[in-house]
């Protein structure tokens, strides 16, 4: 006959789900904690319908404030979205977790837009995160009106 589980053996028990989860991640020598588990088409790490970093981040570090994101920090040395490793990772509000992605840095780098115009105060318009070229728009505006009058 076989002993009754205990408590911390039943599959529902905290412990165990805490030790599952701890089980799907791989020490790596660049200090990333690779996550073996289910990975999304988005490239980050799932674990039983949640984002394994941010199960992480909670697991490690503690509740994540209402509003944030988990980024994972570049100057910490880490951009994989599959690394679970706290130290890795930090709670930043949604617009930080924007302006610190490579392609917004390298954009707000820029001094001019495609077509050569700057970005000045008095050339730019801010559409939420996104600038706008003032006379690139003027430009289309001209040609539409242009085309609508053609027709």
């Amino acid at each position: 006959m076989t002993r009754p589980k205990r408590p911390h053996e039943r599959q529902n028990h905290p412990l165990h789900r805490v030790a599952r989860f701890l089980s799907k991640i791989e020490m790596n020598p660049t200090g990333c904690w690779g996550w073996t588990g289910s990975v999304a088409s988005n490239g980050y790490g799932r674990y039983g319908g949640h984002w394994a970093h941010r199960l992480s981040y909670e697991l490690f570090v503690g509740p994540i404030p209402e509003g944030f994101e988990v980024d994972h920090v570049a100057s910490r040395g880490c951009t994989q979205r599959t690394c679970t490793n706290p130290d890795h990772l930090e709670a930043v509000t949604p617009g930080d977790n924007r302006r610190r992605q490579p392609n917004v840095i390298d954009q707000m780098l820029r001094t001019h837009c495609p077509k050569g115009h700057p970005y000045d105060q008095e050339n730019t318009r801010m559409k939420g995160n996104k600038r706008d070229c003032r006379q690139c728009e003027r430009d289309r505006q001209r040609v539409k009106r242009q085309t609508k009058g053609l027709r």
